[in-house]
């Protein structure tokens, strides 16, 4: 069913307009969907200016979260309304709005803008398909281990192999095999478990109207139960492949959400399909194309090597003696490797080999000789890993219109020995990276959090502010950080840091052996072996990277002691810059000069490390300086001037007081995660999990720095009743329902204190 929509332009209408919608619910049992022009913005990012008018923004989106529908995003366009002024006020009125019954009928479902030559309205597409194309690469099925089956298959095909004197060729040879036996015995199992579900239904279904006619003999009493518990088992078999396929890892299966689950796989495989993409001149539509177009994008920036055009003294910056790291050597054991194994998470999407680390951790006691001879192997430098250490490209899209090869995120999916590896040699560095990495750097070191970065900069705005001091924060965006780290830069730098040679070693096996191919749409493309860069994915990749980028800071560091950059800071606490990962903001004093030294800092590093500063997505946000002196600072970078407040770690940074519009962005997220629909597709319990996810963490991260106002608890508090239009008939579920409710507004509250 499609309803189409004309929203009322006068305010004192929209009750009206917003009772009307909500009535529409009871005639759309089946997919449905809502267009038209709703005359009312959805989202404070639907108009290009402040926007005032928050109460309706509530309310329409308590409209659609009642109604349990899902906002399809425009995917060329951010408004569809223009006043045609010379500064234009741009909204987004025109929308489609989908049920969960649309999404399941019709899993492909688009909305394009085209050209808008007369009225002041943007025309909308709305393009709705019944099939998402999916692959036929060899996956390991988390529910196949509820067979008993499944330990002989494995077993069998493992101690099948021939023996062979080299250990990675001995491993990779039982791989195949046992992943040759495992398609073999779940050829068609889906089917038969299908059908045996629906057999049980049947069977069940004749013992009730047969029990209506005459009593039951006492072997058709028995096979009930059974046939209960069997079609009982069949659903959860089939809960946990949706799962799986959902990648929603806060809710655990045994609850009957598969409706929830096979709605979050089917929205992941539709957001991440690559129907077209641009290669600047055309946009290219074929699968073949557009594959040939990914390779050769990839290829050249992860599969090309670019040397350093200038070269940092290491030494020069570390005058400070570094942790004694010869332990990082030692001779790898049984019981390392498997506190390394099931540290990692069981279920995350697999390499090319197709086996997440669930299985090892299930066959961990069959694999664990032959993972050790490969540990040894590895030791020694002696192991040639390239066909345990490749990897697959995913492209996750960085925005709703994602047309170019860079408006991807490329996630590696590594294989799992590869992997493997990489955790135990993360493990073991992590013990020292308290002492390599400077204290202004938070991110992937156990101990420190995002808060300290973000209330260093908020105490340090604050004192700037109120001393009327003229400053300016540099916000520098690095482009596509981890694909740009330069090789022979990581490796002087281990050098200087005093990494031994064996350690050095290790990891440039571990770079010079991965080959990688793009994946598209489910299909692997050509591979190419990587010449530079970090995977992302991998779990050495984190801490390597902050290595790399410590050398930024110890660069500022050494300006400021020579006196080319002005001490920052409060009292004895001194702040030059502030490092999260790649989040970096650099505070300057306003002056010409500072901001030519910066620039000359910034260049250099990025010439040595590989790193390319993105001054199009940078900004400099001025604290008591004209529009003048902040425009020439602004030029002297290339970036463009933002004011307050300033996004920073997902969080609002400002001097001022923060109006309504900034608290809409944690609004609307609590909103989304807790959105109607899957009030309506989870089961009590799991509504109630998704409840207390959601609670515990966004608010938490927004409470842990700002005191929300009351009418900002109330609108969460709203949001939080997902379940409010269901029957909450069991009254342990009424109980822990309204307790969990009653916590979370204390919680909430307490942030007024």
């Amino acid at each position: 069913m499609i309803s189409n929509v004309y929203g009322p332009t006068t305010a004192s209408l929209r009750a009206e307009f917003f009772l009307e919608l909500r009535s529409l619910n009871s005639f759309t049992p089946g997919p449905w969907t809502m267009v038209g022009d709703f005359n009312v913005l959805l989202s404070v990012v639907d108009k290009n200016g402040p926007t005032s008018n928050i109460a309706d923004i509530l309310k329409f989106r308590e409209v659609v979260h009642d109604l349990g529908l899902v906002d399809l995003p425009i995917l060329n366009r951010a408004f569809t309304w223009t006043n045609g002024r010379g500064a234009p006020t741009l909204e987004r009125l025109d929308r489609a709005l989908i049920s969960t019954n649309w999404m399941l009928t019709f899993p492909r479902s688009t909305l394009r803008a085209l050209p808008r030559p007369r009225s002041d309205h943007t025309p909308l597409v709305l393009s709705a398909f019944t099939f998402i194309p999916s692959s036929n690469l060899f996956r390991f099925e988390t529910f196949w281990l509820r067979h008993p089956a499944i330990s002989e298959v494995v077993s069998t095909a493992w101690n099948s192999t021939l023996p062979s004197s080299n250990p990675v060729n001995l491993f990779s040879f039982k791989l195949q095999s046992v992943q040759s036996a495992l398609r073999k015995w779940s050829a068609g199992l889906s089917l038969r478990l299908q059908q045996q579900a629906n057999l049980c239904l049947m069977w069940i279904d004749w013992l009730d109207k047969a029990e209506e006619c005459r009593s039951l003999t006492p072997l058709e009493r028995g096979l009930r139960p059974k046939l209960k518990v069997r079609y009982e088992e069949l659903c959860l078999q089939e809960e946990m492949k949706w799962k799986q396929r959902s990648r929603v890892h806060w809710l655990k299966v045994g609850d009957t959400n598969t409706k929830f689950f096979h709605l979050k796989a089917t929205c992941r495989r539709n957001v991440n399909f690559i129907s077209r993409i641009s290669n600047g001149v055309t946009v290219l539509s074929s699968p073949v194309t557009i594959a040939d177009h990914l390779f050769s994008f990839f290829s050249s920036q992860l599969g090309t090597e670019r040397g350093s055009t200038a070269s940092i003294n290491f030494l020069d910056l570390y005058s400070d003696s570094d942790p004694d790291l010869s332990s990082l050597q030692e001779e790898f054991t049984v019981a390392e490797v498997k506190r390394a194994v099931f540290a990692s998470s069981p279920e995350k999407a697999p390499g090319p080999d197709g086996l997440p680390m669930l299985f090892y951790q299930r066959f961990w006691s069959l694999l664990k000789n032959d993972i050790l001879s490969i540990f040894n192997c590895f030791h020694s430098g002696a192991a040639v890993l390239d066909e345990l250490n490749t990897s697959w490209l995913c492209l996750i899209p960085k925005k709703n219109e994602a047309l170019l090869a860079k408006d991807y995120r490329p996630i590696s999916l590594v294989h799992s020995i590869g992997k493997l590896i990489s955790k135990v040699l993360a493990l073991r560095l992590q013990r020292f990276m308290d002492e390599l990495i400077n204290p202004h750097q938070t991110a992937f070191i156990k101990g420190r959090t995002f808060f300290e970065n973000y209330s260093s900069a908020h105490i340090l705005v604050h004192h700037l502010y109120a001393t009327k001091r003229r400053a300016a924060i540099l916000k520098i965006d690095f482009e596509r950080a981890f694909d740009h780290i330069n090789w022979g830069f990581l490796v002087d730098l281990l050098r200087a840091r005093g990494f031994t040679p064996t350690w050095i070693n290790w990891i440039q096996i571990l770079l010079q052996s991965a080959n990688t191919s793009v994946i598209l749409n489910g299909v692997p493309g050509k591979g190419f072996t990587c010449k530079r860069g970090l995977r992302q994915g991998d779990p050495l990749s984190p801490l390597l990277f902050i290595l790399c980028v410590d050398v930024l800071f110890r660069m500022f560091h050494r300006a400021t002691s020579h006196g080319l950059l002005p001490d920052q800071g409060i009292g004895n606490v001194r702040i030059q810059a502030l490092q999260f990962a790649d989040d970096l903001l650099i505070f300057l004093d306003g002056s010409p000069r500072t901001a030519a030294v910066t620039k000359l800092i910034l260049d250099e590093f990025s010439n040595c490390s590989g790193l390319k500063i993105n001054y199009d997505k940078s900004s400099l946000t001025p604290i008591h300086l004209t529009d003048v002196q902040a425009l020439s600072l602004a030029r002297s970078f290339g970036c463009e001037v933002k004011g307050f407040p300033l996004t920073y770690l997902g969080l609002p940074l400002s001097p001022k007081r923060l109006c309504r519009s900034d608290y809409m962005p944690l609004i609307e997220k609590v909103d989304s995660r807790l959105a109607g629909w899957k009030g309506l597709t989870l089961s009590r319990g799991g509504r109630l999990v998704l409840l207390n996810s959601v609670l515990s963490s966004i608010p938490s991260h927004f409470c842990s720095v700002f005191h929300l106002p009351v009418w900002v608890v109330r609108s969460i508090d709203k949001s939080s009743e997902l379940g409010h239009a269901m029957d909450i008939s069991a009254k342990w579920m009424k109980e822990e329902w309204v307790s969990l409710l009653q916590v979370t507004r204390k919680f909430l509250l307490f942030s007024l204190a």
